[in-house]
């Protein structure tokens, strides 16, 4: 009756006659009739497009990527099997858009960084008109992450003293100045005189002003900056090794002692009479230095602590610790 009615109507393809059915009558009209159009519309004809996928995984999952994970293998073969709309798509917005909104976009560093420094990064980076850089490595990218995840709580703190202990290149402070303003006091500590000349380049590329002191942790500021300091960052050396390596040189800055944790237990000791009230501080430890004990220690002289984030990198297992002066 629907086609009799509409004799000048001309039904040349299958989608067109399941839009004359839905218009002009309802569920009861020839049901079977639209159900079997519905799937013959929406069901694959072919599986073409998975035998892609599969083709394209051997090429991405190469020896190179063996630690990938499921997301980021996933997203690859997408993008090389839809490789004629990649082409099409302008990288360097995209580059703009992520750099603007993300923890991990490259900070300046100096050219030739000190054997032992360069441990900070991975891979060295360089692009036409602009200064050498490279990437940080992953406790590091796990401290920038929670940075930038904390940064709306720590702003609101207003922190007016800033001390990265440990400052290695300089890159987290770079990184923290760049989030916090020029209003605040940016201090660095570090026992080598190469890691404080580091530091120095590192705050001319990024046109900024850090303050960097080499000393013991944090001797040089017990007692002038007791119950002063707003904001401690500390990426300290936390692998596990023998005594003996623990403050050597440069080339052994990562050596933590006896389960790793010598340099981070004397910190922790030190920590209640530095941080003023409200005063909050981020550590980096590894599974292996005992995240949950170095809390209960912790949280016994009166600090609020708390595990904020974790990463798993290769055979490490990374947290970020932070604990919260009263």
């Amino acid at each position: 009756m629907l086609l009799s009615s509409r004799a000048n109507m001309k039904i040349l393809r299958p989608e067109e006659l399941l839009e004359l059915i839905v218009q002009y009558g309802d569920e009861s009209v020839f049901p079977n009739l639209r159900i079997a159009i519905q799937i013959m519309l929406t069901i694959a004809v072919s599986i073409a497009s998975c035998e892609r996928s599969f083709s394209k995984l051997k090429l991405i999952l190469s020896y190179l990527r063996a630690s990938m994970g499921q997301g980021g293998l996933c997203d690859l073969a997408l993008l090389s099997v839809e490789r004629e709309e990649i082409e099409k798509t302008d990288f360097e917005h995209i580059i703009d858009q992520f750099a603007s909104v993300k923890a991990r976009k490259m900070i300046p560093t100096p050219k030739f960084p000190p054997v032992g420094l360069a441990a900070e990064w991975g891979v060295h980076k360089t692009k036409k008109g602009f200064p050498t850089v490279y990437e940080p490595a992953e406790d590091t990218f796990l401290l920038l992450d929670t940075l930038q995840a904390e940064r709306d709580s720590i702003r609101a703190d207003k922190p007016l003293i800033f001390v990265e202990v440990g400052c290695g290149s300089g890159v987290v402070s770079a990184f923290v100045t760049a989030m916090l303003g020029p209003s605040a006091c940016y201090l660095c500590t570090d026992i080598h005189h190469l890691a404080a000349e580091c530091t120095l380049e590192t705050a001319t590329l990024n046109r900024i002003s850090l303050c960097p002191v080499i000393t013991d942790l944090v001797s040089a500021f017990l007692p002038r900056l007791e119950s002063a300091i707003d904001l401690i960052i500390f990426n300290p050396p936390y692998v596990v090794t023998s005594s003996k390596e623990v403050g050597g040189s440069v080339e052994t800055a990562w050596a933590g002692g006896k389960d790793g944790r010598e340099v981070i237990l004397r910190f922790l000791d030190k920590l209640p009479s530095l941080l003023a009230k409200g005063g909050r501080c981020y550590v980096v430890v590894l599974a292996q230095n005992g995240p949950e004990e170095l809390l209960t220690k912790t949280r016994r002289k009166g600090l609020l602590v708390s595990c904020v984030a974790s990463r798993r990198v290769g055979i490490e297992h990374l947290f970020v610790l932070r604990f919260l002066q009263q």
